[in-house]
C-alpha cells in the first residue's frame, strides 16, 4: 500500500501515487508500506527511481499492534535501500537467466523435462556431494579396554569405570579419537588385560572444573527443526509446515522462514508482553525479572538481524487457540526457548581422574570422568534435558560415558582392578572409490 505524505499543507494522496504526482508538487514523498527484506525494496526503486524521496517503515506482527505512529517519525532515505533493491534486481536475473533458460536448454539437451534453479541447483550439488562421502565411509572394527576399579580397603566397595587410552601423538581429529582404540586382531588388548591383573593401580591424578554453558540462542528455522527432529523426530518440511501454520493460521509466532537467531531493540522492547501473554504454563520454571531485565547483545543486535529476526511469539495467548498435537510441541519449543534468555548459566563440576596400573617398567594410564550438576539455570526449561549434555562448538574426542564418581576417590589411592574386559565395536573411515 502506497500512500503520499503530508506536506506542509496537510495534503495527502489516497491510493497509489503516481509518477505525475511528484512533478507537480502533490506529493514530496512515498510511505511503503510492505514485508521487510529485498523483494519489498526492488518495486518501490523501481517506481520512484533513486531521485525522489522515499521512505520505508518496517512493520511485523509485533509492531502492528500500535507502533505505527513511533515508526512513521523514524522513516529513512530510500537511497539507504539502494543496495537491497540492486541485490533484489540481481537476484530477480538470476531466477531468469539460470532458472528460466537453463531449465529449457538442459531439457532440450537431454530430451526430458528438467528444472535448474539458482537455489535448487546448488543444493542438490551439496546433497550428492554428501551422498558421496556416505559411499565412501566404511566402517573397521576395533577394541577398547574397560577397567573397573575399587579403593583398596574401601569398606562402601563403591567402583568406577575407566577406559585405557594412549598418550595422544598429534592434535588431529582421527588422532584424539584413536586414543582409546586398539586393534581388531585382539593382540595388544589382551597385552594390556594380563598387565592389569598382575600390576599395581594407583590414582595418579585427579582434577575437577566448573564448565558454564550459556542458554542458547533463538531459534532460526534451520535451528527449529534440527532440535525437533532430535526430540519428536519432525522432517524438515514437518516442521516448516507447522510454524508456517503457527504463523499465519493461528498468528502465534513469529515469521518463521528467517536466518537470523537474533532480536532488533525494537522487537526486544515488546518482551514484557509477549511474557505476560505465554508465561501461565511455566510459572513455575520463570526465572526472577523473566520480561522485565534488558536482554544483553547476545540475544539482541541489530547487525545480525537482516530480513526478519529470530523465531519468537507472539503477544498473544494461546490458551483458547485449538492446536494439534504438532502444532502444540512446536510452539512449547519456541516458547521456552524465548524464556530461556532470563535464566542463569546451566553450571557442572567436571571431574577427571587419571588411574595408572604399573606392570614392571610399562604404564597403562585409564581415564574416567563424572560430571556433578551445580546449577540448573536455563535447562529447567529444555526439554529432555536430562541425560543430554549441553552441545558445545569444537568437540571432536570421543569421551567416555560420564558417571558418578565415589566421593572417597583421592590423589595417590590405592585401587583394586575388580573387573576389565575389552570390547569390539567399529568405526568409519572415509574410502577412495568410483566416482567424484
Amino acid at each position: 500500500m502506497a500512500t503520499g505524505c503530508l506536506r506542509a499543507d496537510q495534503r495527502s494522496i489516497r491510493g497509489g501515487a503516481k509518477d505525475s504526482d511528484f512533478s507537480t508538487g502533490i506529493a514530496d514523498c512515498v510511505r511503503h508500506r510492505c514485508r521487510a527484506g529485498r523483494r519489498a525494496d526492488l518495486p518501490l526503486h523501481l517506481r520512484g527511481g533513486r531521485e525522489q524521496k522515499t521512505g520505508q517503515q518496517t512493520l511485523d506482527f509485533l509492531a502492528d499492534l500500535g507502533s505505527h505512529p513511533e515508526g512513521f517519525d523514524k522513516l529513512r532515505p530510500g537511497s539507504e535501500y539502494d543496495r537491497r533493491a540492486d541485490a533484489a534486481s540481481g537476484r530477480s536475473r538470476a531466477d531468469w537467466l539460470v532458472g528460466m533458460n537453463l531449465s529449457r536448454a538442459y531439457s532440450i539437451v537431454y530430451r526430458e523435462e528438467l528444472s535448474v534453479g539458482r537455489v535448487q541447483t546448488p543444493t542438490l550439488a551439496m546433497v550428492v556431494d554428501r551422498e558421496l562421502a556416505l559411499r565412501r565411509f566404511v566402517s573397521e572394527d576395533y577394541i577398547e579396554v574397560v577397567a573397573t576399579f575399587q579403593g583398596r580397603g574401601n569398606t562402601n566397595k563403591e567402583r568406577y569405570q575407566g577406559t585405557w587410552f594412549r598418550s595422544q601423538t598429534g592434535s588431529s581429529k582421527d588422532a584424539q579419537a584413536n586414543m582409546s582404540r586398539l586393534p581388531a586382531d585382539g593382540e595388544e588388548a589382551n597385552s594390556i588385560l594380563l598387565r592389569a591383573h598382575a600390576g599395581e593401580a594407583v590414582i595418579e591424578s585427579l582434577s575437577s572444573e566448573t564448565q558454564r554453558f550459556q542458554s542458547p540462542l533463538l531459534y532460526d528455522l534451520t535451528e527449529l527443526q534440527r532440535h525437533a527432529n532430535r526430540l519428536f523426530g519432525f522432517s524438515a518440511q514437518q516442521t516448516l509446515d507447522t510454524a508456517q501454520a503457527l504463523y499465519e493460521r493461528h498468528k502465534l509466532i513469529s515469521y518463521p522462514r528467517t536466518d537470523s537467531r537474533h532480536l532488533s531493540a525494537d522487537v526486544a522492547a515488546t518482551a514484557s508482553s509477549i511474557v505476560a501473554a505465554v508465561s501461565a504454563s511455566y510459572e513455575k520454571q520463570l526465572a526472577a525479572g523473566t520480561g522485565e531485565r534488558p536482554l544483553g547483545r547476545r540475544y539482541v543486535d541489530d547487525s545480525k538481524v537482516s530480513d526478519h529476526h529470530a523465531i519468537i511469539p507472539n503477544a498473544v495467548s494461546a490458551e483458547k487457540v485449538q492446536l494439534t498435537g504438532e502444532e502444540r510441541k512446536i510452539y512449547d519449543l519456541i516458547c521456552r526457548r524465548f524464556l530461556m534468555m532470563w535464566h542463569d548459566d546451566f553450571l557442572q563440576a567436571v571431574t577427571t581422574v587419571m588411574t595408572a596400573i604399573t606392570h614392571e617398567k610399562i604404564v597403562d594410564r585409564y581415564r574416567t570422568t563424572g560430571t556433578v550438576v551445580e546449577q540448573m539455570g536455563w535447562k529447567v526449561l529444555d526439554i529432555g534435558a536430562e541425560g543430554r549434555k549441553p552441545e558445545t562448538k569444537g568437540s571432536t574426542e570421543e569421551k567416555a560415558p560420564e558417571q558418578i564418581l565415589p566421593v572417597t576417590v583421592a590423589r595417590g589411592q590405592l585401587q583394586d582392578v575388580v573387573d576389565i574386559a575389552d570390547g569390539r565395536t567399529n568405526f568409519g573411515r572415509e574410502r577412495a572409490i568410483g566416482g567424484k
